[in-house]
């Protein structure tokens, strides 16, 4: 028997898996945010951690290891986090979240998927050509991602704290927890906020039961993600479209109204890391 490390390196979690040569999960790990156009150095401590998690505790011989990363599309950061990894593990092949996300959701079959996560990206995957919409990186894009939704949060917190809108029951509980209602703290979170700092305020806002307020970040939120779906759909419309991340359960039963087809994808993209592991195996031979 074989045995194999998937990684999935998002905007606010890193997740590896352990799978034999069936892909059978044996184990998982969990670290921090592994987006290496914003943190080289940080991604690659939480993979490191994931994947060193598992080789310990697990005394098992590993053939290969494939790791999907956010900002995958950075030239320059990708071949830096590889050349780093290279020193330290054998046997590794390196591609985007989106790549292995896709992967998995479609059981490395054709299909596209919205990773809605810290992030927001389109991805299909048909006929061996893979093509991606949006991934501009936060704030320009990223559109109705956790990093966006937070950051429209906080904007309205700066409204609520000079008296230009009223202040609303999350909003006052948000000052409260995060900052501790001082004005001169939240300014100065803002200036060095990243965007796992806007995902966290995300968390927090829909941990609540959907009102007014939530209610209209997700209907903002949820009218971002259905223009990538109508492009995925104009480019091959009979193709299968599913959502992962984060937020796709908070996203799904308003998309659902316009394009009943769409499903949630239960499978968890680290996955799609153990199947270009076991692919690149396979092409080697």
């Amino acid at each position: 028997m074989e045995f194999y490390i998937g990684v999935d390196g998002g905007g606010t979690k890193t997740h590896a898996v352990l799978v034999d040569s069936n892909l059978k999960q044996i184990d998982e790990a969990y670290s921090g945010p592994a987006n290496i156009a914003k943190d080289v150095e940080g991604a690659y401590t939480s993979i490191c951690a994931t994947i060193d998690s598992l080789l310990n505790k697990h005394n098992l011989p590993i053939k290969h290891i494939g790791i999907g990363v956010a900002g995958y599309s950075v030239i320059q950061n990708r071949n830096m986090i590889l050349e780093k990894l290279q020193k330290k593990y054998k046997n590794i092949t390196l591609n985007s979240d989106c790549h292995i996300a896709c992967l998995a959701a479609h059981n490395n079959k054709d299909g596209a998927i919205i990773i809605c996560g810290t992030g927001v990206v389109a991805y299909s995957i048909y006929n061996g050509e893979t093509n991606q919409i949006g991934g501009w990186g936060f704030p320009q894009g990223d559109l109705g991602g956790a990093a966006y939704l937070g950051l429209e949060a906080a904007r309205l917190l700066c409204k609520a704290i000079d008296g230009l809108i009223p202040w609303n029951q999350t909003l006052r509980e948000l000052y409260t927890e995060f900052f501790e209602q001082n004005k001169h703290e939240y300014k100065a979170w803002l200036i060095k906020a990243k965007p796992s700092d806007y995902a966290r305020i995300t968390q927090f806002i829909f941990a609540k039961p959907i009102d007014e307020f939530n209610g209209n970040l997700l209907k903002q939120g949820a009218g971002e993600i259905s223009g990538l779906i109508a492009v995925l759909k104009k480019d091959n419309p009979k193709g299968s479209i599913k959502l992962v991340g984060g937020l796709a359960n908070l996203y799904i039963n308003s998309l659902q109204k316009k394009y009943p087809e769409l499903e949630l994808s239960p499978i968890a993209p680290a996955l799609g890391g153990a199947v270009i592991a076991t692919s690149s195996v396979r092409h080697c031979y």
